[in-house]
This record gives structure tokens, sequence and C-alpha cells, in this order.
């Protein structure tokens, strides 16, 4: 039997970059997705390397603080974006380090010869991060939310509030009700 030769690993180069600016939490971006600033620094790159409607090898990218809304991330960023809607694109995600991992997964399939470009990159915000609720303050919700919606967003703005205030105790919190068809009902609750 002939032994297989190992193929040469292929060199690997970042050749650029794009970024949305820093800033603050609750700053510029408060009201932006994930996946707005990311298509955001995707077309920044797209348009710095002259690459609108080409296809590239992979798109990854990930964020840390996910909505379920956010669950293929990557790939509706490369159909939000200028490139090329073929592009292949899969998520990932680890903490501290989702955009470093990005890069890393695709210069490894470059180096192999998997790939022969890819874009890698990461987002995160925590402007707009992922809240949940226990249980407790979760069981009320679909029972309010059948009655017509007036009655109901008062029922589960009043419910919340009181199961907040005999968890809580005295203190200050937001309760924020997103329900059909883009109405949202919000309450603030202030306490001494």
């Amino acid at each position: 039997m002939i032994p297989l030769a190992r193929p040469q690993p292929r060199r690997v180069a970042v050749i650029g970059g794009s970024l949305i600016p820093f800033a603050r939490s609750d700053g510029p971006y408060a009201h932006s997705s994930n996946q707005e600033m990311l298509t955001a620094a995707l077309n920044g790159l797209v348009e710095r390397f002259g690459l609108q409607g080409q296809q590239v090898g992979e798109f990854v990218a990930g964020a840390v603080l996910k909505h379920s809304r956010d669950f293929n991330l990557a790939r509706e960023t490369v159909l939000g974006s200028a490139l090329d809607p073929r592009t292949p694109a899969y998520d990932i995600q680890q903490a501290c380090g989702t955009g470093l991992q990005a890069v890393i997964a695709a210069a490894d399939k470059i180096m192999l010869g998997a790939l022969d470009s890819a874009i890698a990159g990461g987002t995160d915000t925590t402007s707009d991060a992922p809240l949940g609720v226990n249980d407790q303050l979760r069981r009320p919700l679909p029972a309010a939310r059948r009655a017509p919606f007036a009655a109901a967003g008062a029922r589960i703005v009043a419910t919340l509030a009181e199961l907040l205030a005999e968890r809580e105790g005295p203190g200050r919190g937001l309760i924020s009700i997103c329900a059909a068809g883009g109405q949202g009902v919000t309450a603030i609750l202030e306490r001494p």
C-alpha cells in the first residue's frame, strides 16, 4: 500500500477589516440589533474591497448575547448585505472570543484547502440583551394573552408588577411586553 502524502498547509493572510465605531452601552447603538451592527460592518468590508455581488468562500460570525431571533445570525447578515446571497454562512458562539474564533475557523479551512477565501467576525450588544423571566413571571402570560389586547396588556403588567413586588420588595424595575401585531405594553415600576 502506498502511503498518502500529507498536503502542505497553505499560507493564510488577513488582508483587511471593517468595524463600526465602539460605543458605550445604551449609547448610539441602543436600538440596534446584533444583525444590524454585523451587517453594517460586513457592508463596510464589501465596499472597501469591491465585493458587491461577489460570492466569497464562506462567512462565519457570531455573538455571545443573542436573541432567539438571531439563531441564524451569520446567514441573515449575508442576506441583508451587498454580498452574493449564495455565500455560505454559519454562526459560532464563544464567550469572550467569538470574533477571534470565527477568524481561526475560517483560516483553518483556507489553510487546509477547503476554502480560497472567507470573511469572519463577531458582534455583541448589551443594549439589546436577550432578557427572560422565570416560570413564576412567565406562567400568567399565555392566559392574559388570550383576552382582548387592551384588557390583557393591563392584566399582564399588573400581574407582573405584583409578582415582582412580592418577590423583590422595594426597588425599581421595568416591565416591557411585546404582544402580537407589534403592539407593546411598557410599565415602569418606581418604588422608594
